[in-house]
């Protein structure tokens, strides 16, 4: 990405992001008034629940990805930093 582009682009998944928040939560609230409150917190918990097994699944380490190679897709800077182990100081 461009530098020139990083804030526009930045700024515009934010945006998209606090719009489509505001619009779960509308939508969550009118269907609570219909289904009962208990449903629709059974309705998050397991959203949060699926949302967090697509997220572990993507950040699994050790599984090959289909490549060329077989080989493992090299990990971002930042988590690759993370990962790096540090001398002692």
């Amino acid at each position: 990405m461009r530098d020139e582009c990083r804030g526009r682009v930045y700024g515009s998944l934010a945006a998209s992001g606090a719009l489509l928040s505001l619009a779960g939560a509308m939508t969550g609230g009118a269907l609570a008034e219909v289904v009962g409150i208990v449903p629709m917190l059974n309705v998050a918990v397991a959203l949060i629940v699926l949302s967090a097994l697509v997220v572990f699944r993507a950040f699994a380490r050790g599984r090959p990805v289909e490549s060329d190679g077989g080989e493992r897709e090299p990990l971002p800077p930042a988590i690759e930093e993370l990962e790096t182990p540090r001398a002692p100081t």
